[in-house]
């Protein structure tokens, strides 16, 4: 009797799994293959944008570069070797572009964001937050511990000071060749009148 009940299960067991391997359906991944090819994904995470003309460029985590030759109404999709982290971009008024990676990096297109090149900041520990391209070309990085670095040739030679204050700088910008800001975290604030040779500290933003 034990012996008949032992079979009976293994044949209720086998007759379970092939009933529920006939349900299973085939595994189709057309649309999986379709959603990689848009060159929007819903993954993506995206820090900045910059433009020239009607050239947008988009920068994102995983070292996605979205870029519109029209003004965003279409767009091409390029992913970076090692996907950097892209924290920033900037455009030039020459019509190049920079993106600023988290890993003290950054990446220079000549030819409206179709290809980039990476060109590291120096040897640092420290971590840039942001870049700007100020008017005659000249590149300027912010970053932690109130560092800045700038470059004449787009990242070939750095420059490099810092006030030695533990604190973030998060944003630069100039409005001309000459005059620009920087501002950071604690409310620091400091500006310059001659095009970046001297960073003159002002009063810190409240609150």
């Amino acid at each position: 009797m034990g012996l008949q009940r032992g079979w009976a299960q293994r044949l209720c067991l086998l007759s379970l799994v092939g009933l529920l391997g006939a349900c299973e359906a085939p595994l189709v991944l057309d649309g999986v293959e379709r959603m990689r090819e848009n060159p929007i994904h819903r993954m993506d995470r995206y820090q900045a944008a910059a433009s020239h003309g009607d050239t947008v460029v988009v920068v994102g985590n995983q070292g996605v570069i979205l870029t519109s030759a029209d003004k965003g109404q279409s767009w091409q999709r390029t992913v970076l070797d090692k996907w950097p982290a892209l924290i920033d971009v900037t455009a030039c008024e020459d019509g190049s572009f920079v993106a600023l990676s988290y890993d003290q990096s950054i990446y220079v297109s000549t030819d409206s964001g179709q290809t980039w090149t990476g060109k590291s900041i120096n040897q640092t520990t420290e971590t840039p937050q942001s870049v700007s391209c100020a008017p005659g070309g000249r590149l300027w990085v912010v970053g932690s511990f109130t560092f800045i670095w700038s470059t004449d040739d787009m990242g070939e030679t750095w420059t490099e000071t810092t006030r030695d204050e533990d604190a973030i700088l998060t944003t630069v910008q100039f409005f001309d060749a000459n005059n620009g800001i920087i501002t950071g975290e604690f409310g620091t604030a400091m500006k310059t009148s001659d095009g970046g040779a001297n960073w003159e500290p002002l009063p810190p933003i409240p609150d």
